[in-house]
């Protein structure tokens, strides 16, 4: 089952993209669209390295570190709230 917050996040930041795009392209001057190429060429190619990275660290390591810190922050969440 979806949360519904999370589907209607979902829809606020689309129908937030769909009206950006829309006062992008009813703009009088021109868009810097060399500049948005750019950027978005440069956030896909650092998304896929990270990607990368992370799953050659989970290859090494495993998930022990992640265990871990989750046991050790869940220790300290029960002992502050008591």
């Amino acid at each position: 089952e979806i949360m519904p917050s999370l589907v209607g996040s979902e829809m606020c930041i689309e129908t937030a993209t769909i009206y950006e795009l829309w006062v992008l392209f009813n703009t009088p001057e021109a868009a810097p669209w060399a500049a948005l190429a750019v950027g978005a060429s440069v956030a896909f190619l650092t998304g896929l390295a990270c990607i990368h990275l992370l799953l050659t660290m989970l290859e090494r390591v495993g998930f022990w570190p992640f265990v871990l810190y989750r046991l050790v922050l869940g220790t300290v969440i029960l002992v502050v709230l008591t």
